[in-house]
């Protein structure tokens, strides 16, 4: 089932499961994650992420350490899946 949310009147929703979102195993996608720290301050960082079932992805942190620290202390991430690649090309250069 998929719950509907409104921020900023944008739309967004909650997705059943990867195939939703044209998501299939196997394959990698770019994407961005981001997250925040204990104190506060966020971070973004393009990540690349593979699908692992329908339900499950993989993601890589071996050079992201911003990244892999937020998640250690605070177990949360947000895996953010863009069309615009701009959006990508931003995070990447910071």
């Amino acid at each position: 089932m998929n719950q509907k949310l409104n921020i900023n009147n944008k739309h967004y929703r909650k997705a059943s499961n990867l195939e939703s979102l044209n998501m299939f195993k196997g394959q990698l996608y770019e994407t961005i994650v981001t997250t925040q720290s204990n104190e506060h301050i966020k971070n973004a960082a393009p990540i690349g992420v593979i699908c692992k079932d329908s339900n499950h992805v993989v993601i890589h942190l071996d050079n992201c350490v911003h990244t892999q620290l937020n998640i250690m202390e605070n177990g949360k991430l947000i895996v953010n899946i863009i069309k615009d690649p701009l959006i990508l090309t931003y995070s990447t250069l910071g």
